[in-house]
């Protein structure tokens, strides 16, 4: 039952306002870096994450042996993983604080431009590849440590 419609504002190549829609569990967000992350109307303080279950996309685009890889840091982490089926409703999850982070290879721009924005608006710390096409993007989003140890698996960097 979880998934999204998501709309992004692209400038330069780079999200920068991002709505998704969560209709199953009547969730919507939205967000800009510089006025905030909002849940349907009530702004969202951002506050320090303490979760213990991050997210991991999975699709037939993105390398195996780099999702082995990411399960074994996430739990080298101390953390639980879990995957939605939607990277989108995923980085809108983590937007909000109930995932400790989310990392997904081998998407499309699509499916992650509009959940980086409101990662970002959330004040959380995001990396990506924004490659235009159907498998040429990929999203990590998480604490420096989280995103130190998955550095590397993609193409450049995470």
């Amino acid at each position: 039952p979880i998934w999204a419609i998501s709309i992004a504002y692209i400038e330069n190549s780079h999200p920068v306002i991002g709505a998704v829609s969560l209709p199953v569990l009547k969730r919507q967000f939205f967000g800009c870096k510089d006025i905030g992350l909002f849940e349907r109307d009530t702004f969202r303080v951002a506050k320090p994450n303490s979760a213990l279950v991050f997210g991991i996309g999975r699709n037939d685009n993105w390398d195996y042996g780099k999702y082995l890889k990411s399960e074994e840091v996430v739990k080298d982490l101390n953390l639980y993983s879990v995957c939605f089926g939607s990277c989108a409703a995923s980085l809108a999850v983590c937007s909000a604080g109930e995932l400790a982070g989310y990392i997904e290879g081998s998407i499309g721009f699509w499916d992650c431009a509009a959940g980086n924005a409101l990662c970002e608006a959330a004040n959380l710390e995001v990396a990506y590849e924004n490659n235009l096409g159907p498998a040429n993007s990929s999203v990590c989003v998480g604490n420096s440590t989280a995103l130190n140890d998955l550095s590397g698996l993609f193409s450049s960097g995470c």
